[in-house]
């Protein structure tokens, strides 16, 4: 997504969800910078694939994270650490500005970031929750926050748009 695009996403108050290069270009665009070959980092935990493997292989668990103890995102996947599917080469070096860390691999290296205002739902995450949300709890949850993010968001604007232009009232009623 164009930094811009998601620089007005934030404005408008909008949730955002970005999965591995998408959280890349969520945090790239307000100042971030990446590791750009994981490889080289020593004592990297496995964060990719290798270029050999099937699809189903691709896509498993490689690693786990363990989230910011209290953060928002334990209290979404109502768990503190979980294993998560991994297939990337960059990653997070220096997070942007105004976003929070929310969980780590064991190597350090920042697996799920959102805003620094919790009421709006923007998240970047390394790993691949959509993959597995209908059978892992911790991805199904997250999942499941930003539907109820993106209905509360569609819900609020509804309200202000209906309060803006209340409906005409007949001659006579009070």
């Amino acid at each position: 997504m164009a930094p811009q695009l998601i620089l007005l996403a934030l404005q408008r108050r909008v949730p955002v969800l970005g999965f591995c290069r998408g959280s890349h270009d969520l945090h790239v665009a307000l100042g971030g910078s990446l590791h750009q070959w994981l490889r080289e980092l020593p004592g990297s935990v496995k964060h990719w694939e290798d270029p050999d493997e099937e699809l189903d292989e691709a896509c498993r668990e490689r690693h786990f994270v363990t989230a910011v103890p209290g953060g928002e995102l334990e209290s979404i996947a109502r768990m503190g650490r979980f294993p998560v599917s991994s297939l990337h080469s960059q990653g997070v070096n220096v997070l942007g500005a105004g976003l929070v860390a929310e969980a780590h691999a064991d190597d350090g290296l920042v697996e799920a970031f959102r805003w620094h205002d919790a009421s709006l739902f923007a998240w970047g995450f390394q790993f691949h929750p959509e993959w597995g949300w209908r059978w892992h709890p911790a991805y199904g949850r997250i999942m499941q926050s930003f539907v109820q993010a993106c209905r509360s968001q569609r819900a609020d604007k509804i309200a202000a748009a209906t309060c803006a232009n209340p409906a005409p009232r007949s001659p006579g009623v009070t």
